[in-house]
């Protein structure tokens, strides 16, 4: 070995440890004795890319070119001081350069992936992403960078397998399983998503970001409390951090702790007057109480803060007809204009200018910007992994109808509990499920707890770890014990009881859970509760179509984003319903059609009281006027009195239905 070489050999030893400064000594003492030195000047350059001196790194390289041109790497970081001084073009020719010596090269695959991200061909950037990882499947900083570019570009699956990539390779590297976890979360793996940010947590506790996410990937799955918990923690060791109050918030709210959920807010706002995720919180809960004023001014707050603020235009729309202007109009137009917002800010502006529209009489152009929204929703959706497969969606029921038979339930009588104090209230979204309950909960007795998911996580996870963990929903309930149905059924009851405390309802004699998609699970909902009382809304299958398409669910709901796969979700949820009305027992379930109650409210409110076995009270009349929290898109609507002009309003929509009317069975 010479010299010079010994010489080269040293520098790239301390550059590797990170002696930046030893390295640059041996690199300037090499030059010295020869200038053109090809590997001194080369390293140099990429020490001056290190310091972010991209006009050094380009002048050194290119001397190193000059010694030597058929050396890879060289090409490569030429493209990388290149890419950093703005020209992408010859950015991109370096990249490939490299590549036409050492087709291989993932280091060189990597950085024109970059290259190619950032002249906005997001496609071949992907694909150069994968191609690179698949170079170095086991190099931590190669996957990485593929999984940010994935995350960034909206590939959530793959960016949540390249971060896992990376994580095996370092296993003790906390961003890369906080990335993974980030990737989950957004690909809809939400229950990996926990695992992972809980091992971020255990290899750096104060990982500020990490418990964010947690508490936020708690939240979706349904876990308030454990949500709320966690943002406490990140709280104690940082009482200044302003997004943990507000996920403490969030999450009060979302366990039935209203008046905390407010206090929280307010806290923030002491502190940050201009906090607009705290002044939307607030005016969302000053509509759900009923109180539209002060949730308007609420919302025009959040807009005088940040004229730009997507989500305060859409909660405007909701508040009801009149609430946009038109310059409210022309700046959400301008918002959409500017393509910067990722889909889902954008189908919000979409249905709120669309809502503006039909308000307006404008009904052509507003089911335009409909139409647009559901687009935008479902490129949104699909990203995260969430689409409606009819088919599978259809051996989903009918494996119900398989399970729950008359049989089925006469060999398991006495099973679950004898309490008549749930109540269930189950149909279509938009078929009227809010407003019985909001009636049935102006009575003194009743307490309307809202949409729970409680049940659909009894049936989805707690049933299949009871009967052994082999079998899934609903196929294993038929290996169900009845003292674990006893226990289901007695968890369930302790829940309700907890939600009517928490509002000031503790003795109230029935407890109503409106999660209109109970309806899954009404075979389930019997074997725990046969004295439980069910209440059906009916509406007519088009005008629920048409709302559905309207809406901007929060939830995912694939489904209604598209009117030939709504259709195909009513009609299966129809052959579902007529199968529960086959098999359970006369006087367990009524059904209301939502034309007969906006018709005689008073009649049918009458009868639904005596459904549940309580005594009319006349405040049932006056349900708009009741002080309660709603938090369902029909918010705005139950505080109001009766109307009917929402009755046929598909007629006006006809043509433009006709993938709905077609397939509606």
């Amino acid at each position: 070995m010479t010299a010079a070489e010994a010489r080269l050999k040293e520098g790239l030893a301390h550059h590797r440890a990170g002696r930046v400064d030893r390295a640059r000594e041996c690199y300037q003492a090499l030059l010295r004795g020869d200038p053109n030195h090809a590997d001194a000047n080369h390293l140099m350059g990429v020490l001056a890319l290190q310091d972010r001196r991209w006009k050094d790194a380009e002048a050194l390289i290119a001397t190193a070119l000059a010694a030597n041109a058929k050396v890879a790497p060289y090409h490569d970081h030429l493209g990388v001081a290149f890419r950093n001084q703005g020209r992408l073009a010859d950015a991109e020719a370096c990249h490939r350069r490299a590549l036409a010596i050492d087709p291989k090269s993932a280091a060189a695959l990597n950085n024109l992936a970059t290259t190619l991200r950032e002249a906005g061909r997001i496609d071949e950037a992907r694909d150069c992403a994968r191609r690179a990882m698949a170079a170095a499947p086991r190099d931590p900083v190669i996957c990485a960078n593929a999984g940010t570019l994935f995350l960034e570009t909206g590939s959530f699956g793959p960016a949540a397998d390249a971060f896992a990539r990376a994580a095996e390779a370092k296993p003790d590297v906390a961003d890369y399983h906080e990335k993974m976890g980030l990737a989950r979360y957004r690909a809809g793996r939400v229950a990996g998503a926990e695992q992972a940010f809980r091992r971020t947590l255990e290899l750096a506790p104060d990982h500020a970001q990490a418990r964010r996410w947690l508490a936020e990937t708690l939240l979706t799955l349904e876990r308030p409390e454990d949500a709320r918990a966690e943002a406490r923690a990140q709280l104690e060791g940082h009482p200044d951090d302003e997004q943990a109050m507000v996920l403490e918030a969030v999450a009060a709210w979302r366990s039935g702790d209203v008046a905390g959920a407010g206090e929280v807010y307010r806290r923030v706002l002491d502190r940050a007057p201009a906090n607009t995720a705290a002044l939307t919180g607030l005016a969302v809960g000053e509509a759900s109480r009923g109180d539209i004023a002060a949730a308007r001014a609420g919302y025009r707050r959040v807009l005088d803060v940040d004229p730009g603020n997507v989500d305060a235009y859409g909660n405007l729309a909701m508040l009801g007809a009149g609430e946009l202007t038109v310059a409210d109009a022309e700046r959400m137009a301008g918002l959409l204009r500017g393509g910067k917002l990722p889909d889902d800010q954008r189908a919000v502006l979409a249905f709120a200018l669309a809502h503006f529209l039909a308000a307006a009489g404008e009904r052509a152009a507003a089911f335009d910007w409909y139409r647009t929204g559901n687009l935008m929703r479902r490129a949104h959706l699909q990203a995260g992994g969430h689409r409606f497969d009819a088919a599978l969606h259809e051996s989903f029921l009918d494996a119900r109808k398989q399970v729950f038979t008359p049989a089925f339930f006469a060999a398991r009588q006495g099973f679950g509990s004898d309490s008549e104090r749930p109540v269930f209230i189950v149909g279509l979204p938009r078929s009227g499920t809010t407003l019985v309950e909001q009636i049935l909960a102006a009575h003194g007795q009743v307490h309307g707890a809202g949409e729970l998911r409680d049940m659909a996580i009894t049936a989805l996870a707690r049933l299949p770890a009871l009967t052994g963990g082999e079998k899934t929903y609903p196929s294993c309930v038929q290996d169900l014990a009845p003292d674990a149905a006893g226990s289901l059924a007695e968890a369930y009851l302790a829940r309700l009881a907890e939600v009517a405390a928490k509002a000031g309802k503790a003795d109230a004699r029935r407890v109503i859970d409106k999660m209109p998609f109970n309806y899954l699970h009404l075979g389930l909902i019997h074997l725990l509760f046969p004295n439980a009382r069910i209440i059906h809304c009916r509406r007519d299958a088009r005008d629920v179509g048409l709302s559905c398409f309207t809406t901007n669910f929060t939830d995912a709901h694939a489904w209604t984003t598209d009117l030939g796969e709504i259709a195909a979700y009513i009609n299966g949820y129809e052959r579902l319903m007529a199968h529960w009305r086959n098999v359970l027992p006369g006087g367990v379930m009524t059904e209301v059609r939502y034309e007969d109650l906006v018709a005689d409210v008073e009649a049918e409110s009458r009868r639904l009281v005596s459904f549940i076995g309580l005594r009319w009270r006349k405040a049932c009349l006056d349900f708009h006027k009741a002080e309660r929290v709603v938090t369902t898109a029909s918010r705005a609507q139950v505080r109001q009195p009766i109307y009917a002009r929402s009755v046929g309003r598909w007629k006006a929509y006809g043509d433009e239905l006709a993938p709905l009317l077609d397939a509606l069975g």
